[in-house]
């Protein structure tokens, strides 16, 4: 908890912003869109092997992946207008959740990133290797370690976690560390 908050304060997101912005004429807000990036950051589309430069305003679809080097950052729009901040060393793939309602998703399989939705709390899906998180909120970190071993923190809404462990609810203000065969550990984060 206490690695979360000092990496939060620690983080320059207003410098980032005012980097390499976004032109006020960007994607539409029905697309995954890059909206900050500081630093070298790739994306490869779905199906295949070619990674390229991303680039401020790149869009982004269900099936791309995106990683971002060493001493790199950015920040993606969702469809719903949650922002992703994403920290260096991050893999992460798109996926969506079919069903009633179609919902955007990640596979988050290495790094760090902060989701922060505006209004009304929205649902998303995000994997790690070590868990599936059914999440409904406006505010949330995830890490997930080289090892696969995942850290999941609740700022605002609520979550179920689902993992080999057994299932979990996580409530705002909660946090949920994960490692292989190991029961997961739920503390309050302060």
């Amino acid at each position: 908890a206490c690695g979360l908050a000092v990496w939060l304060a620690a983080c320059p997101w207003n410098g980032l912003a005012q980097e390499r912005p976004a032109p006020a004429a960007s994607a539409s807000a029905g697309q995954y869109v890059v909206l900050t990036l500081s630093g070298k950051a790739e994306f490869a589309r779905a199906g295949t092997t070619n990674w390229l430069a991303a680039t401020v305003n790149q869009t982004l679809a269900v099936g791309d992946r995106f990683r971002t080097a060493e001493k790199c950052r950015a920040t993606i729009r969702l469809p719903n207008l949650t922002v992703i901040r994403v920290n260096e060393g991050t893999s992460l793939e798109i996926h969506k959740t079919v069903g009633a309602a179609e919902k955007p998703g990640f596979s988050l399989w290495t790094g760090m990133a902060y989701f922060f939705g505006r209004g009304k709390p929205g649902e998303m899906n995000v994997r790690t290797p070590m868990a599936t998180a059914a999440i409904r909120g406006t505010e949330f970190n995830i890490e997930v370690g080289d090892d696969g071993r995942t850290t999941i923190t609740l700022l605002e809404g609520e979550m179920d976690i689902a993992s080999e462990m057994g299932d979990m609810p996580l409530k705002a203000g909660e946090q949920i560390a994960l490692r292989s065969g190991l029961p997961p550990a739920k503390t309050s984060v302060v």
